[in-house]
């Protein structure tokens, strides 16, 4: 993807964010919707992007580091203004120093995407400023994860996991349920030992 393409795209999803933020804002119960898949949210959504924003923003130059910064930025005020509107300031509190990237991961990271052909200026990519901008967010996405149950993206992905569409349901665990299932084994034991 060349830089001008990926600017578009981060503009697009700024975009998204912004619709976002006026959602949560004024319609709050729409957060506890989500997808049949666990692995699908508005919230895993827009901590990829912030993530993927917050790389960019400390690689690139000119234009792109500019609409790099307006989409972390606005991430980081819907992440900010969701975890107020739900009172979960403690938790917040709670989750700052926590980190979902460990050194190991960070390296790993590195390695790949400096074999990618169009990476921006990773050897600018410094550890100290790449955590400030993680602590930046991470507890609130952390906070909001653990109060809606839904889960963040890795930072790698995992070589096992395959997209929802490509598995049969034959191949499926378990059907996934949009909320939870009243009636699975976990859901009765809880009821019976409250």
């Amino acid at each position: 993807m060349s830089s001008g393409q990926l600017e578009r795209e981060l503009a697009q999803w700024e975009k998204w964010e912004a619709h976002l933020l006026e959602n949560q804002l004024s319609f709050p119960m729409l957060a506890y919707f989500r997808s049949q898949h666990p692995n699908q949210s508005w919230l895993t959504a827009l901590v990829a992007i912030t993530d993927c924003s917050s790389l960019v923003s400390l690689t690139a130059k000119d234009d792109l580091k500019r609409q790099a910064d307006l989409t972390f930025a606005m991430a980081c005020h819907i992440l900010a203004d969701t975890a107020v509107e739900f009172g979960l300031g403690a938790q917040v509190k709670k989750a700052a120093g926590h980190s979902r990237l460990s050194d190991d991961q960070y390296g790993k990271l590195r390695a790949r995407l400096s074999r990618q052909a169009n990476s921006p200026g990773l050897r600018g990519l410094d550890k100290r400023q790449f955590d400030r901008f993680l602590n930046m967010y991470q507890p609130h996405a952390i906070a909001l994860s653990n109060y809606f149950s839904m889960s963040l993206p890795k930072w790698i992905a995992d070589d096992a996991t395959r997209e929802n569409w490509r598995v049969p349901i034959s191949e499926r665990d378990e059907t996934p349920f949009a909320v939870s299932d009243p009636f699975s084994e976990s859901e009765e034991e809880s009821r019976r030992a409250g």
